[in-house]
């Protein structure tokens, strides 16, 4: 059923029905008039909410949903009601206000093009106006856009100038920075957390900037993990110099607050701090960096980063710098060759051998540096040498898809030995 409110045209409430949507036009005209005599003589219904009009001549025998004057499933709806004599009306009033506007505007249109305008006229004042305008403007554009010669002397005053303005914006921007944020000017404490390997504390530092974990061979040998590592995939770390990178330890359990977590580390042959625990491991294990609470969180596990007293001292040597003679900031002071200030690069490989260049580059990509890697070009290989290597690699791999071992070999630059170094480490 549906609640039906009549209203004139334009006008208030007449009155106010309940059918179902499936009674017919005629039907609901039948019981309006039966309530409101007047109503009889509807021509027009119309539904403004949907945008329907229906003449109810032509409309009589369709229900209410299919002359679209109610929705289906509608539990209220407003149809507005026109009567014959207000529809002529209304077509008359409409053609009585187009007339004379028509007859106007050919009259305005042929009064303005049978004469010239006079010279006090509006339009020859705007039209001398206009020209006027576009003239200044053209003239103090021309006058803008033409170089102007200056001698050496000017120049060099200029420069001066520019120098003394550059140099007055940084002194007040210090002096901002030192009255709103002095807390950026102290010293910041580096992360380190404790862990241990094969019995042996260590304590690493946590480095979300690094992008590969790194640890430096006299602590590999100290946790007697240098029988582990795979020279194939030995090359140059390029950061704050070149240092030679040993090799890879693929897997070796971490006791991280009592939890055994296994890492993967590239060795370093000389490098500052012990351990670094890079981006890769901290993405493959899900650890956060919480530096509202001070500490590095593992699933549920939370491990409280180390005081400024317990970070070994030389990492936390600060170095002093000065700031034209109004305060002096301190800054942490790291000796990471994978590091450069203020936003540190991870180590980036150089090959050492053709058989562990492609590994090697793929591995430890740089993310900011100017060093390169080079990679040797792929050798051209026969079809039966590829299919020899390609059923050479998945007879020592173990692979059975013969797919997957020529894309292996491919990415390797049809090195067995890198195909399988990158495949293992997967």
């Amino acid at each position: 059923m549906v609640q039906l409110t009549l209203r004139a045209d334009g006008g208030g409430v007449l009155c106010r029905l309940t059918l179902p949507e499936s009674a017919t036009v005629q039907q609901l005209l039948a019981q309006a008039s039966a309530v409101l005599p007047q109503l009889r003589h509807v021509s027009v219904l119309r539904n403004d909410a949907r945008g329907v009009a229906v003449d109810v001549a032509t409309s009589a025998a369709q229900t209410l949903a299919q002359a679209g004057l109610v929705g289906h499933g509608a539990a209220a709806e407003t149809l507005e009601v026109v009567t014959a004599a207000a529809a002529q009306q209304q077509q008359q009033q409409q053609q009585q206000q187009q007339q004379p506007s028509m007859e106007t505007a050919a009259e305005r249109m042929l009064r303005l093009f049978s004469s010239p305008p006079a010279a006090s006229s509006p339009v020859a004042t705007a039209a001398s106006l206009r020209a006027s305008t576009s003239a200044a403007a053209s003239a103090a554009s021309a006058a803008a856009a033409a170089p102007v010669d200056l001698n050496e002397r000017q120049l060099a005053e200029q420069r001066r100038l520019y120098a003394a303005i550059q140099q007055q914006q940084i002194d007040e921007n210090l002096a901002n920075a030192l009255e709103y944020t002095p807390e950026a000017f102290a010293k910041v404490t580096m992360l380190y957390v404790p862990c241990t390997i094969n019995h042996t504390p260590i304590k690493a530092f946590v480095d979300s900037g690094a992008q590969n974990s790194i640890m430096n061979k006299r602590t590999a040998e100290r946790c007697g993990l240098m029988r582990l590592v795979d020279v194939r995939m030995r090359g140059v770390a390029v950061g704050v110099g070149r240092q030679e990178i040993v090799g890879r330890i693929h897997m070796t359990p971490v006791d991280l607050a009592g939890m055994h977590i296994p890492f993967a580390f590239y060795v370093i042959e000389e490098q500052t701090i012990d351990l670094i625990i890079g981006l890769d491991q901290l993405k493959r294990h899900q650890m956060q960096i919480d530096l509202k609470h001070n500490q590095l969180v593992v699933d549920a596990v939370t491990v409280p980063f180390l005081s400024e007293s317990e970070i070994p001292q030389s990492d936390a040597a600060p170095s002093e710098t000065a700031a034209e003679g109004a305060a002096s900031a301190q800054r942490p002071h790291h000796a990471d060759p994978t590091q450069t200030a203020p936003t540190p690069p991870p180590p980036t490989l150089l090959p050492s051998s053709s058989t562990a260049a492609e590994a090697a580059a793929a591995a430890v990509a740089p993310t900011t540096t100017n060093a390169t890697t080079t990679t040797p070009p792929p050798p051209s290989l026969t079809a039966a040498e590829r299919d020899d290597r390609v059923a050479g690699f998945m007879a020592f791999s173990g692979i059975t898809d013969a797919a997957q071992a020529t894309e292996l070999l491919e990415a390797a630059a049809w090195d067995a030995d890198v195909a399988a170094a990158i495949f293992f480490d997967a």
